[in-house]
């Protein structure tokens, strides 16, 4: 007879540092991973060696199908994006499309701006797509899937970041931000937007705009663009990336952060293991977080998930809600057979506040 327990979870946040988180290092087919995407049940990495993917962290596939290299193995990949499971990766002079998670890969003729150029953002809606190309600062678009494109009027240093907000556009550049309501057509720079932009991370979360800059600051806005508000000194952000609902924040030195309020608070995950600047990308997979920097990939325990690879083989998580967790969320699960059954919950910040032992 299948046994069914069900727990009742009080969350109590606290904004306190977690000192305890350990990190440790991935080994890769190549040691600079520039951006990750999760897909079919596979983490890839988008490497200056083409794009791999693994299914369990620790083997690699090497998925070049159809890409071209630039000479002697190189690709320089260095994005990977995911929109309901189609992928695309750019690369130098480059965007490819995948129908059937990375097996094959297509070019898509036009959306370079000229040979060469280094692809450094990619955004992907349906038959939407918004490629950044930071040789030439040029944003190109395509509207039919990536059969035809045609280029913006913004020519000045495109960042990694382009988000799109209730239909609009917002592209981060070394003189500020920029709004588009064209589907990147025209652009408007944004007045009150932060200065020193030239280095920095932008994204949105929840509705919330977030820019880091390059003199360590953050600045949130809730009004699409029309007033900014600066919260609390950070380190200088270096990549800015919303993954699973959470917030998170790389540093150029070597520090991670995540917040689950759009970037009001800031927990630091850091803890020990990371020895590399600039974490850059970030990840969930199989129960980790994934966080790529100069050179080194590495993982840590996710505590924002349920880490069903280490769970007893016949434990069966049938549900849990609503999820994510608030003040009352019920975990039901089932087991086949008579054991000693220990469920610990974690808040987002790591610290463990239910265990359960059956």
């Amino acid at each position: 007879m299948r046994n069914i327990y069900f727990l009742i979870i009080i969350i109590i946040t606290f904004i306190v540092q977690l000192n305890a988180q350990q990190w440790t290092a991935v080994t890769t087919p190549h040691p600079s991973v520039e951006q990750m995407a999760v897909a079919d049940n596979k983490l890839f990495i988008a490497t200056p060696l083409g794009v791999y993917y693994t299914t369990d962290g620790i083997t690699w596939v090497h998925a070049v199908t159809g890409m071209t290299p630039v000479y002697a193995n190189v690709y320089y990949n260095l994005t990977i994006y995911n929109f309901n499971d189609v992928l695309y990766s750019g690369a130098a002079g480059k965007l490819y499309k995948s129908v059937d998670f990375g097996a094959n890969w297509t070019a898509l003729t036009g959306a370079a701006p000229t040979a060469g150029t280094m692809n450094c953002t990619v955004y992907a809606k349906g038959d939407t797509i918004i490629a950044g190309w930071k040789s030439n600062d040029k944003i190109t678009k395509s509207i039919d899937g990536g059969t035809t494109w045609t280029n913006s009027t913004l020519y000045e240093g495109v960042s990694k970041n382009i988000v799109e907000l209730n239909g609009n556009f917002y592209v981060r550049t070394y003189l500020g931000i920029h709004k588009s309501t064209d589907v990147c057509e025209t652009f408007t720079t944004l007045s009150g937007t932060p200065s020193n932009t030239k280095d920095g991370a932008f994204t949105v979360s929840n509705g919330v705009l977030v820019c880091g800059t390059a003199d360590s600051s953050l600045y949130l806005s809730n009004d699409e663009g029309v007033t900014w508000t600066e919260t609390a000194t950070t380190q200088e952000p270096y990549c800015l990336e919303v993954v699973n609902g959470v917030l998170y924040q790389g540093t150029r030195d070597r520090k991670v952060f995540a917040s689950s309020d759009n970037g009001t608070t800031w927990a630091n995950l850091t803890g020990t293991g990371i020895n590399s600047d600039g974490v850059k990308s970030f990840a969930t997979f199989n129960g980790y977080l994934y966080a790529s920097a100069s050179n080194v990939l590495y993982k840590t325990v996710d505590v924002n998930s349920v880490n069903e690879e280490i769970l007893p083989s016949e434990f069966i998580l049938q549900q849990n809600y609503p999820n994510p967790f608030n003040p009352a969320t019920t975990i039901q699960y089932a087991i086949s057979s008579a054991q000693l059954v220990t469920l610990k919950v974690y808040d987002v910040l790591g610290d463990e506040i239910a265990t359960l032992v059956n």
